[in-house]
């Protein structure tokens, strides 16, 4: 069988979540071996409407001289509309687009028009977390549950150098957006007590999103708040490996990549209970309220200065990490394709 893939997000510029899992699942498809190819805007350059077109036509052709399977990594459109002609495995990473906090209109959309379809569709679905995998089949009843398999995620990098924290650095990664929380984070920091707020700061890494304009205005107006943008990968590997706390205080995730990232390092993290965050987390980091910046600056307050806690988190987050793979990934995919014929 040969593998199609929608690998557009994995080969931008500047990579999110979605790209990031596009980029770790074909690497393991490649490390075994198997025949992959992959269609992305680096090589048929073209606009959203026309590349999926293209791709349907190609796919089509393709189709009916061997035995393929196109895994959509992110849109909906080829699935929806070419689904009966074209195998399809359709990967859904969340439901936020079902959501009613701010996003983007475009996206939401598109999704809200074309996932129903895709999901008739497809012979086989697969999430990135079991919170999705409920969700979705509490959105679509029709969907049948044996079509349907939560096949994870893994970390960036298997090799890399645990966390030995700096004392004073609190990490956020994430595009802007209110879905990430960044605005109550800033309000937390700013709550925090004087003389903890004078020796630490608040560093966020992540491009401009949605509805984004109140949390700049905050990162630069409070002081000891530092947007850095998109930043650099080395940037971001350095700031894992020495932050004091690694903030994920999100509204809502389909997964958590860059939780993973720091658990896989030892990193002190605090994070929500909302979507999948505590099936990545287990009992690996500290919970609090995203809704209450007061609840945040305590989880922070904590993080700094409970040293047995520290000590606990140190050892908890690269076991929990430790069941996460993109061998497993891929094993859970494989299965669960063939287990759909």
């Amino acid at each position: 069988m040969r593998f199609v893939i929608d690998g557009r997000e994995a080969a931008r510029e500047q990579v999110t979540g979605k790209g990031q899992w596009t980029r770790g699942f074909l690497g393991e498809l490649r490390r075994r071996g198997l025949d992959v190819d992959v269609l992305d805007h680096v090589r048929e350059p073209a606009p959203g409407l026309l590349w999926h077109w293209r791709s349907a036509m190609y796919l089509q052709k393709l189709a009916r001289a061997e035995d393929i399977l196109y895994v959509s990594t992110t849109s909906t459109l080829i699935p929806a509309f070419f689904g009966a002609r074209i195998p399809c495995v359709q990967i859904v990473h969340d439901l936020i687009a079902f959501h009613n906090e701010p996003h983007d209109r475009k996206a939401r959309l598109i999704e809200r028009n074309t996932l129903g379809r895709a999901l008739r569709h497809a012979r086989a679905i697969c999430t990135v977390s079991d919170a999705t995998t409920r969700e979705l089949l509490s959105r679509f009843p029709a969907v049948s549950a044996k079509k349907v398999a939560t096949v994870y995620a893994g970390p960036k990098n298997t090799d890399t150098a645990m966390n030995v924290s700096d004392g004073k650095t609190i990490f956020c990664v994430g595009t802007l957006c209110p879905r990430k929380n960044q605005h109550r984070l800033i309000e937390a920091f700013s709550l925090l007590a004087p003389e903890l707020r004078a020796r630490v700061k608040l560093v966020l890494m992540g491009g401009r999103g949605w509805h984004d304009e109140g949390i700049i205005a905050a990162a630069r107006s409070t002081p000891g708040v530092e947007w850095i943008g998109y930043g650099s990968e080395e940037g971001r590997e350095e700031l894992l490996q020495r932050c004091a706390v690694f903030a994920v205080p999100s509204l809502y995730e389909g997964f958590g990549l860059s939780m993973l990232d720091a658990l896989q390092r030892g990193a002190i993290v605090i994070t929500s209970r909302n979507g999948s965050l505590p099936e990545v987390a287990g009992d690996a980091a500290v919970y609090v309220d995203p809704l209450s910046p007061a609840s945040i600056a305590e989880g922070i307050s904590r993080c700094l200065s409970d040293q047995a806690l520290q000590s606990r988190l140190r050892v908890a987050g690269p076991n929990q990490a430790k069941l996460f793979s993109w061998q497993k990934t891929v094993d859970r995919f494989l299965a669960h394709i063939a287990a759909c014929g």
